[in-house]
């Protein structure tokens, strides 16, 4: 029955005993859910195969033409224990309200990217936070995000700004990730905000990066190539994110301005009495 004042006529909702059989019809049209946590299914299984599991209220949620939009992990579970659960389904949901659902196993910024289809949606999903934090805090250092009570709207809405841009770094993130045990969030945000500054420099800089080759050994290019190329090698080459982050961004000022650097120039004191703030361009 619907109530006054209802505002979602196409909406539907009503409790159902969930079978494996129907559980297996619901996720043959699973096009826009998130990547799948065996380790949540294996627990909900074991739940269910030992009679332990409960309604609690929270539902599957279809859209209008059947897609389902959470609770994946429930219906795994179903078919994998065989055990039937009683479940209140909704259907009729718009699919833009999947970035909102996060009950059960927390959803992901990359979940939400990946349900609208944006490619390479994890390592996006990275790029951005790196991209929102530097432009708020004047850090990639993520951490800061929190102070900043963003949704994950805020993010996708920022992507979709740069998403050219994110892409083609994401791309070249992954072709230095190849070559060297670099962060490709960190490779990737890099690219974005150097090619907002130039995008032919941004280019060149990453190009001499990516294959080393015909550089002096004081071209920054190299520099910078050489202090990322010993990450993982020693314990003491090690570096964050961020500090990779910070030794691009001293490579990329002195590239664009065509001046000679050593290794000391890429250094760059986090801590201590002489802790320096993030590096910036100009």
């Amino acid at each position: 029955m619907l109530r006054e004042n209802h505002v979602a006529p196409k909406v539907n909702a009503d409790v159902y005993v969930v079978t494996s059989h129907h559980a297996s019809r619901l996720l043959r049209n699973n096009s826009c859910n998130r990547s799948v946590s065996e380790k949540t299914v294996s627990k909900y299984a074991h739940q269910m195969s030992a009679g332990k599991w409960k309604m609690n209220g929270e539902p599957i949620i279809l859209n209008g033409d059947g897609s389902l939009l959470n609770g994946q992990h429930r219906l795994l579970a179903c078919v994998k224990s065989g055990k039937p659960f009683p479940s209140l389904i909704v259907k009729g949901i718009d699919v833009s309200a999947f970035d909102t659902m996060d009950s059960g196993k927390a959803r992901t910024l990359a979940d939400a990217m990946s349900a609208e289809k944006i490619p390479n949606s994890t390592a996006a999903a990275a790029t951005v936070r790196s991209l929102v934090a530097w432009e708020q805090k004047g850090s990639p250092d993520t951490r800061y995000l929190n102070e900043l009570h963003l949704v994950k709207r805020d993010f996708i809405d920022r992507y979709y700004r740069d998403a050219p841009s994110i892409q083609k770094g994401v791309l070249i993130a992954t072709r230095l990730r190849n070559k060297m045990t670099v962060s490709k969030s960190a490779m990737a945000f890099s690219y974005v905000v150097f090619s907002g500054y130039s995008e032919e420099l941004a280019d060149d800089f990453f190009k001499g990066l990516i294959e080393g080759r015909g550089l002096a050994k004081r071209d920054p290019c190299y520099v910078a190539r050489e202090r990322l190329s010993k990450i993982g090698i020693k314990d003491t080459y090690s570096m964050t994110s961020t500090e990779q982050s910070a030794c691009l961004f001293k490579a990329f000022k002195a590239f664009m301005n065509n001046v000679e650097i050593g290794p000391r120039q890429l250094s760059w004191r986090r801590f201590g009495p002489a802790a320096e703030k993030f590096p910036g361009l100009v």
